[in-house]
This record gives C-alpha cells, sequence and structure tokens, in this order.
C-alpha cells in the first residue's frame, strides 16, 4: 500500500482518552488502529498505533524492510532533520519509538498529558512526511 494510506490525523486524538482512569481504549486512527491508556494520578498518556503492513510483508530477498523503514520514519522529516526532530521530542520530554513483527508495524509513545497534541502531531509528521536519509 502506498505510503500515503497510512496517513494519521492526529487532530482527532487532540487529548487524553475518555475513559476513566487506568481503562485502556482501542480506536480505528486512518489506516491503522490506536490503543491509548491514560492515569490522571500519574497524568502520563501512552499509546501504541499499529498497521496490519508487517514484516511478513517484507519482498522476498529484501527482509528487514519494514524494520529498516519504521526505524528511518522516527529519524526526522522533510520539515526536521534528525537533530530537530530528536530535539522537538526532547523538548517534549516524550518518547516514540517503533516495532515491526509478522503481524503489525506500530509505533508506540508516552507524554505528560498536556503535551499528548504535540507528541501526535510530531508522529503525523513522521508519518506523513519522513525524511528517510
Amino acid at each position: 500500500a502506498p505510503l500515503d494510506s497510512y496517513a494519521v490525523d492526529a487532530r482527532a486524538w487532540s487529548g487524553p482518552p475518555d475513559a476513566p482512569a487506568g481503562d485502556v481504549v482501542e480506536r480505528p486512527l486512518g489506516a491503522g488502529t490506536i490503543v491509548i491508556s491514560y492515569d490522571p494520578i500519574v497524568p502520563i498518556v501512552h499509546f501504541r498505533l499499529s498497521f496490519t503492513a508487517s514484516s511478513a510483508d517484507d519482498p522476498a530477498g529484501k527482509e528487514g524492510t519494514a524494520n529498516l523503514m519504521s526505524r528511518l520514519m522516527l529519524r526526522g522529516t522533510v520539515g526536521r532533520d534528525r537533530t530537530a526532530f530528536e530535539g522537538a521530542l526532547e523538548q517534549l520530554g516524550a518518547s516514540l519509538g517503533a516495532d515491526t513483527s509478522a503481524d503489525e508495524l506500530a509505533f508506540s509513545g508516552d507524554a505528560h498529558r498536556d503535551r499528548w497534541p504535540a507528541l501526535l502531531a510530531l508522529l503525523e509528521e513522521a508519518l506523513c512526511s519522513p525524511r528517510f536519509d
């Protein structure tokens, strides 16, 4: 599938989940599924955004493509080189990571409740305009 099919509209998730403390919410988002949890005692939002694209979809002889792609997507965007992207994450006090398996390609992270919208905007930037260099 073309990368554009994985576009995420982070504006649809502009705040912590509307669930009681400690609950986990799973909802479709773009071409994937997002699982979020929030505990107001800690005030950290954790998320995992997964897609059915996976390492099982790697072309024969090019195993590891999905893993490489997911890692490179978090190393800068068209608008921010790697240093600027990592600096933006650091300034938010947030984390982003990528995982691949035979079943899914997933991005996960966490941020303080007040910085959650900015973290999702940064993830959206990474998914929609990766630098790949």
